[in-house]
C-alpha cells in the first residue's frame, strides 16, 4: 500500500502538504486544475470540500490541504490564483 493512502492520513515522504485558503468551489477547482497540470495524477487533496463550502453561510475561507511532489508549486498557485497558501495547518495554529 502506498504510504500516501494509508488510513492514518499521513503524507508520503515524496509529497509536501500545503494548505490553501479557499472561499468558493471555483477557487478550489482552479487549484486542483493547477495540480493536475503540474503533476498529472501524482497529487492528493482533501475530499468533500465542496460540501463544506456549501454549508458555510459566509464567505469566510476554509483551509484545504494538498499533497504535491514539488514545493515550488505552492508559490506558483499563490501567485497565479491570488490565494493564501501556508505550510502548516492554520486551523491548529490558534488552538
Amino acid at each position: 500500500m502506498s504510504t500516501s493512502l494509508d488510513p492514518l492520513k499521513t503524507t508520503a515522504l515524496d509529497l509536501h502538504r500545503f494548505w490553501v485558503l479557499v472561499s468558493t468551489d471555483q477557487q478550489w477547482y482552479s487549484v486542483m486544475a493547477e495540480a493536475r497540470h503540474w503533476f498529472g495524477r501524482n497529487w492528493h487533496c482533501q475530499s468533500k470540500v465542496r460540501r463544506k463550502l456549501n454549508r458555510c453561510d459566509s464567505n469566510s475561507p476554509i483551509a484545504v490541504w494538498f499533497d504535491v511532489p514539488d514545493p515550488q508549486w505552492a508559490t506558483w498557485v499563490a501567485t497565479k490564483t491570488s490565494l493564501q497558501v501556508v505550510a502548516n495547518d492554520p486551523t491548529k495554529a490558534n488552538k
